[in-house]
């Protein structure tokens, strides 16, 4: 072999072996699993199905607390609308009250839910308003049942 050639046979033996090196290297060398992702948001649950939603209706036997100070006279309609109005556009700490709460929830399922389960309405713009941003729910789809389900989750 003329002496010229060494060197660069020295250069690519020394190159093919340092490959090898670091792909064994890399063989014998497994990275750590990566846990599982965490979700961003909390968890919610699916919107309730036809049947769950007749179950949630109520007993008609049921009025409002005193301290909301709801006519008798006044319609389920109205009723909810001034609840909505009240708790979203207004100062008064009485529509976020717990009892006050449970009476929307009550008022809501049985003027939107008739006794045979059927869905019998749709709820007004500022009742949307209310369970998005007083209640804290989504309402996932533009329907009845998917409003009805969020005032449910709340």
């Amino acid at each position: 072999m003329p002496p010229a050639v060494i060197p660069a046979v020295i250069a690519a033996a020394a190159t093919i072996a340092s490959t090898a090196i670091s792909s064994q290297l890399l063989k014998k060398s497994k990275a750590p699993a990566l846990p599982k992702p965490t979700p961003i948001g909390p968890t919610v649950a699916p919107d309730m199905s036809g049947k769950e939603l007749a179950s949630a209706r109520p007993a008609d036997n049921f009025s409002a607390p005193n301290f909301l100070k709801m006519s008798g006279s006044m319609t389920p309609l109205q009723k909810r609308t001034q609840f909505a109005t009240f708790a979203t556009q207004g100062n008064n700490s009485a529509y976020k009250d717990p009892a006050a709460k449970d009476f929307y929830k009550k008022l809501v399922t049985s003027s939107l839910i008739d006794p045979e389960g059927n869905i019998t309405g749709d709820p007004t713009p500022i009742e949307r308003q209310y369970v998005q941003n007083v209640l804290g729910q989504e309402i996932r789809e533009p329907t009845t049942e998917s409003f009805l389900s969020a005032v449910l989750r709340a």
